[in-house]
């Protein structure tokens, strides 16, 4: 205490840098006598002359951190901020800003004005980009996290991976956040302008095909998914699903035949195909060939049951036809 009457003796008589002095004065309150409230008051002190002061500034983020005062050390932060010359120290001080509105003021919408602040310093900041998803999320601002989404694709355009889980996520929000299937379906169709063969991609493009009933391109969605599938039993199954859309929805028979006997030369005895197939002969009246694919049915029929069932509609066939 006599050391620091001196000191303040010597900083009002104008004997040497009263700066100094009274940092040193800060210093041996905090350091030395614990006075924590008391060290706090110099250090402001020393600011309300020299609000740029590097030293003060430091020593009142530790202090006003070790007493969770929050709203002066968000102060400090944002003095600091004003202060640095770097980029690198501009945006750790907005991140250590944007926790402090995130975490200790809940104020959401000043946290993401500061992670905003770091992409425009740095872009591709990760932390930045992922909180600020978590944000908008958080809040359900949709657009906004698109706009994001747009931000971080265009960083990411060499990594596959995280390219692919942006574009789908951003369909997902169009679709199921936005209820606009046009851009959800856009979004896809980049993605599978990149990528032909994701599946993921194909599955979601033809549900929102199916949903606003786009049926010449769910059949084409339909006729890539077997183009690209591995699985034989999987690609007969797709081309029965594409010949029954080609048939029942676009009314395209011709087309419908294509397609069936390109299933049955995968799978000659495929029942769901030859059942199919002969519905289409029989909307047309083509006798002859219902009889010939009902003879194809009989052959490779499974069961009992099912092979009587086959054989009784051939007899209705020659009975009625």
């Amino acid at each position: 205490a006599d050391l620091i009457d001196v000191l303040e003796t010597r900083a009002e008589m104008g004997l040497g840098d009263e700066t100094k002095i009274r940092l040193e004065i800060g210093r041996i309150r905090e350091m030395e006598l614990e006075d924590v409230e008391g060290a706090i008051a110099i250090y402001e002190d020393v600011l309300s002359f020299d609000d740029t002061q590097r030293d003060a500034l430091d020593r009142l983020v530790l202090l006003y951190g070790k007493t969770d005062n929050f709203e002066r050390l968000t102060e400090v932060y944002e003095r600091l901020l004003d202060t640095v010359e770097s980029d690198d120290e501009r945006i750790q001080y907005c991140e250590y800003l944007a926790l402090l509105q995130r975490q200790a003021h809940s104020n959401l919408d000043a946290a993401a004005d500061y992670y905003h602040r770091m992409l425009n310093i740095e872009p591709a900041h990760m932390t930045a980009l992922e909180a600020l998803e978590e944000i908008y999320t958080e809040q359900e601002q949709w657009e906004e996290l698109l706009d994001i989404y747009r931000k971080w694709l265009d960083q990411v355009i060499d990594n596959e991976a995280v390219w692919i889980t942006l574009k789908e996520k951003s369909s997902k929000i169009y679709r199921g956040n936005l209820d606009d299937p046009d851009n959800a379906i856009y979004a896809l169709i980049e993605l599978l302008e990149r990528v032909p063969s994701n599946r993921s991609a194909m599955d979601s493009l033809q549900s929102l095909y199916e949903e606003t009933e786009q049926w010449e391109s769910v059949q084409e969605i339909l006729e890539k998914k077997a183009n690209y599938s591995a699985d034989a039993d999987e690609r007969i199954s797709l081309l029965c699903e594409r010949a029954g859309i080609v048939f029942e929805k676009l009314s395209d028979p011709d087309t419908s035949i294509e397609v069936l006997n390109q299933a049955l030369e995968g799978d000659s005895g495929n029942d769901r195909a030859l059942t199919l197939l002969e519905q289409v002969y029989a909307s047309r009246s083509e006798w002859e060939n219902v009889i010939e694919v009902l003879h194809r049915r009989d052959l490779h029929a499974g069961t009992d049951a099912t092979k009587a069932g086959v054989q009784a509609r051939i007899a209705q066939v020659y009975q009625n036809e």
